[in-house]
C-alpha cells in the first residue's frame, strides 16, 4: 500500500539561517519575536554534515562518530 501525500511525514531540521531564498521572515537571526528555527533542507541543518562516499554524498549527524 502506498502513502498518500498526507501520509508522508515532514522532517525538520535545526536551521542555520543561512538559507538565502528562505521565505520565512521571522529567522532566529532576524528576530527574537516568535522566531522560526527550523528547516525541511537538510544541506542547511546544524547538526548534520555533508560527506562523499563511494562517489555519494551523505549527510551525517554530526556527533554521532
Amino acid at each position: 500500500m502506498r502513502k498518500t501525500i498526507e501520509e508522508k511525514k515532514t522532517i525538520w531540521y535545526l536551521c542555520d539561517g543561512e538559507k538565502e531564498d528562505c521565505k520565512k521572515t521571522h529567522c532566529y537571526k532576524n528576530t527574537k519575536e516568535n522566531p522560526c528555527r527550523h528547516t525541511k533542507d537538510i544541506s542547511h541543518a546544524v547538526n548534520f554534515r555533508k560527506e562523499t562516499r563511494g562517489g555519494h554524498e551523505i549527510y551525517r549527524e554530526a556527533g554521532c562518530d
